[in-house]
């Protein structure tokens, strides 16, 4: 359980900030050949369209919805082969930067 932690930090809230704005209905198209689904932008190699496959054995379309634990599985895979470095957002609008402490915000404490 610990290990879904490196989504909880700030650094995986800054990412999901910039890359998804927080929208489990994301998705971005960079070609015809290469999107990206959901809360943390998981690109088409992880998944396919109709079916689960991929690199996670998922649909596609599973990362679209609010269910994310499903996600969140996917993107520790994601984590363990590329790091952090697999979201460009999270390399210029996160990685170095002073965030703001989000053991502060009235929210966290609720869940």
């Amino acid at each position: 359980m610990l290990r879904f932690n490196i989504f909880g930090d700030i650094s995986g809230v800054c990412m999901i900030e910039h890359e998804s704005d927080r929208n489990t209905a994301a998705l971005v198209t960079k070609s015809s050949r290469k999107k990206y689904y959901g809360l943390f932008q998981i690109g088409s190699e992880f998944c396919k369209e109709g079916r689960k496959g991929g690199k996670c054995d998922i649909t596609c379309e599973a990362l679209l919805d609010e269910n994310i634990k499903d996600d969140s599985l996917c993107a520790l895979k994601v984590f363990d082969q590329e790091g952090f470095k697999y979201w460009s957002k999270w390399e210029t609008r996160c990685k170095g930067q002073t965030l703001p402490d989000v053991e502060k915000c009235p929210e966290w404490h609720n869940s």
